[in-house]
Order: structure tokens, then C-alpha cells, then sequence
């Protein structure tokens, strides 16, 4: 596999499902999928924010106490140079956040 992509708006059985059906991401600690289901509009003034997921129709929420997700092997070929990119939230504040 030369990619992967988990748009983390779903979970079954404690994991969330690759795009392409390679390997899900396996949710640990107490981690879970939170996906709003009434999609808020940014432009409505009485929209809050904070109740829509950070990207797309769902997020990975993580409390910071021994959460995460992994897959059980390697997701991408790592044989070659690769990128990571993730949009973040530490909070009420929401960045975007990319790395390498």
C-alpha cells in the first residue's frame, strides 16, 4: 500500500475502516469516533463550533490519558520518503496541522 486514508467518521468493533480497504486503525484506551450526525453551519451565528466534527462528518477523540490508534502492521510503505498530515484541535482552538 503507497497511501492511506481513515477519514475517521465511523467505527465498528473498535476500529475505523481505511478508505481502500486496507488496514483499520484499532482504537485503544478509551479512544472514540465522535460523529455529529446534524452537520452545523459555520456561517449560522447560533452554530457552536465545538459540537461539529473538526473535518469532514466525524473526528478521533482522544482525552490525553493512554489514547490512541494504530494499525496492527504497517500502513504505508515506508521504503521511501512518506508525509503525514492531519488536521488537529488541542482544545477550543482549531488548527490545521501538518508534519513529516
Amino acid at each position: 500500500m503507497s497511501e492511506g486514508y481513515w477519514a475517521l467518521d465511523e467505527a465498528t468493533g473498535g476500529a475505523s475502516p481505511e478508505r481502500d480497504r486496507g488496514r483499520p486503525l484499532m482504537l485503544g484506551g478509551d479512544a472514540t469516533i465522535y460523529r455529529d450526525d446534524v452537520p452545523c453551519d459555520l456561517l449560522d451565528p447560533d452554530c457552536l463550533p465545538s459540537k461539529s466534527p473538526l473535518f469532514g462528518s466525524g473526528h478521533l477523540l482522544l482525552d490525553g490519558d493512554g489514547d490512541f490508534a494504530a494499525t496492527d502492521g504497517l500502513g504505508i510503505d515506508i521504503g521511501d520518503s512518506f508525509s503525514v498530515a492531519a488536521h488537529v484541535s488541542t482544545g477550543s482552538t482549531r488548527l490545521p496541522r501538518t508534519g513529516r
